[in-house]
């Protein structure tokens, strides 16, 4: 603004702005940027604004000065104000952020008469400009700077005694207080584009196992949320409550920006790392989810091995409103005579779902693979008690961080798997043999359902009692009286192409057959 006064030929007389300060935490003392032009153009500086009146000015002309100035100054000297929002909407310190934080579509500079009000004197001139949808603050100041300075040096063509008479403001005004450092937390609750114009704004952080994080670049996915907790990283995306926030560079405190996959590379982020306050390294899990771990409620489980193998991500997406709850069969074709999935496949699911990851290892050497389903995105892995070795393959998948099932096939009895109910976190009991959707229910499993569920409670020990085989809404209400808490179930839910309506009807048909209290086991470990 300084230079284009200049440059169209205005005598200034004197530059008003702060004192010099330290740009950098290491750096010496710095004037500010209009110092630094007002030396180099010879313009006389002070950091007092009563000088002006003795200045020999015949206008003041002032651009986010950030301070309201006294009437008698202006009595002494007339002034304009350079002002960056369409007033009266905005009025205040932060006018562009505000207008950004609000999804305004439009803003502009308004050139007004100073008076003792804060920006509420009356305009000479306005011009509306529209506001880029992934523009940013700083983006936005600049371009309202060099539109301003246009505006003010036209405004002042015809000479300082022909500027006409202003207009008052019409409509109500808008008030932008500057933002304090709290308000540019992310709150990964809000709505992604929310959280998107925050970052916008510039500034914006989170934290990260204690430490701050900010988030420089970020943009709104169009998608629709896949479910989760609000913090937790779905590759480079956050869930917020509702849709995701692609996160594009960032930077950790004490460190340097740089790309936000480059960071998540070297900080080897876990698939299911939580942002933002609560959150930390270990694995999120939904709270609905904790329900069932903590406090015995029914959960429906779908079996992704039932859905069409060409459409998973929308298969998820078709459950995700009745149940954040997924089992995902893999099979290796030795432990069972199939082959299914593998750690890949678990990683692609991954970047579309939040939802509870409950592996189920039919596999003869699970032991070999627990860190590559952890780092695809697992959130508990179940190994079978005929494989052997299953108080290190606990240990095992306990030291990756992650929750441990021990499942039994229909001719296993339960005296098997009783030794290592202290060291698990979720008991499945097989109601078909392992290795085939669409079997039917083997009912005389029920039995040893409720042995597991005798023994759980009798000992008081946080497992949770998983059935799957056969589950429908007749057999779902069998196995809920015999104590299985949560339901894996396949064909009955992705047959008829209803899958949510077909989960809820099974949940339905369970919980109903529990009556008004239902078993809970005490918070899982």
């Amino acid at each position: 603004m300084l230079r284009a006064l200049a440059a169209a030929g205005h005598d200034v007389v004197l530059a008003v702005t702060g004192p010099d300060r330290r740009r950098s935490r290491r750096g010496a003392p710095a004037p500010s940027p209009v110092k630094a032009a007002a030396l180099e153009l010879g313009i006389p500086v002070s950091e007092e604004v009563a000088d002006v009146a003795g200045a020999g000015a015949e206008l003041g002309v002032v651009v986010a000065f950030g301070q309201l100035i006294r009437a008698e100054v202006l009595e002494a000297l007339p002034m304009l104000n350079v002002h960056f929002s369409l007033l009266p909407r905005w009025r205040g310190a932060a006018p562009v952020e505000r207008a950004i934080l609000a999804g305004d579509v439009e803003t502009g500079v308004s050139i007004m008469r100073v008076t003792p009000e804060l920006d509420a004197g009356p305009l000479y001139a306005q011009r509306a400009v529209a506001i880029g949808p992934e523009e940013t603050a700083e983006e936005l100041t600049g371009r309202l700077a060099e539109l301003g300075a246009s505006l003010l040096v036209e405004l002042l063509a015809p000479g300082i005694a022909r500027l006409g008479t202003p207009h008052p403001q019409q409509g109500e005004p808008t008030y932008a207080r500057k933002l304090r450092p709290e308000e540019l937390e992310l709150d990964f609750t809000r709505p992604a584009l929310e959280c998107a114009r925050l970052v916008r704004v510039g500034r914006a952080w989170t934290t990260l196992d204690g430490r701050r994080l900010l988030v420089r670049r970020a943009r709104a996915q169009a998608a629709p949320s896949p479910g989760g907790e609000p913090g937790t990283l779905l590759g480079s995306a956050v869930v917020t409550g509702e849709g995701l926030l692609e996160l594009l560079e960032v930077q950790l405190e004490g460190r340097r920006p740089q790309p936000f996959e480059d960071f998540a590379r070297g900080a080897r982020l876990g698939p299911r790392t939580r942002l933002g306050r609560g959150g930390d390294a270990a694995a999120a899990v939904p709270a609905s989810v904790r329900a069932v771990l903590e406090s015995g409620e029914i959960r429906v489980a779908p079996s992704l091995l039932s859905a069409d193998f060409g459409r998973l991500a929308e298969a998820m997406r078709a459950v995700a409103p009745a149940t954040d709850w997924l089992h995902l069969d893999v099979m290796d074709g030795h432990f069972v005579p199939n082959l299914t999935i593998g750690p890949p496949v678990v990683a692609s699911l991954r970047r579309h779902s939040g939802a509870f990851f409950d592996c189920h290892l039919m596999m003869t050497n699970p032991g070999e693979y627990l860190e590559a389903f952890r780092d695809a995105g697992a959130d508990l892995v179940t190994v079978h008690v005929e494989v052997g070795d299953t108080a290190e393959l606990a240990a095992s998948a306990r030291r990756l961080g992650l929750r441990v099932g021990l499942a039994c096939n229909p001719d296993t009895p339960f005296a098997a798997v009783e030794p290592y109910l202290e060291r698990i976190d979720l008991l499945l009991v097989m109601t078909v043999f392992p290795g085939f959707g669409g079997q039917p229910f083997m009912a005389e499993v029920l039995a040893k359902v409720a042995e597991a569920r005798a023994a759980i409670d009798r000992r008081g020990l946080p497992v949770v009692l998983e059935v799957d085989g056969g589950i429908d809404e007749r057999t779902a209400a069998l196995a809920a009286r015999a104590g299985a808490r949560v339901l894996v179930a396949g064909s009955a839910v992705f047959r008829d192409g209803r899958p949510a309506e077909a989960v809820a009807a099974i949940g339905a048909a369970a919980a109903g057959a529990l009556g008004p209290v239902a078993g809970r086991p005490p918070a899982a470990r």
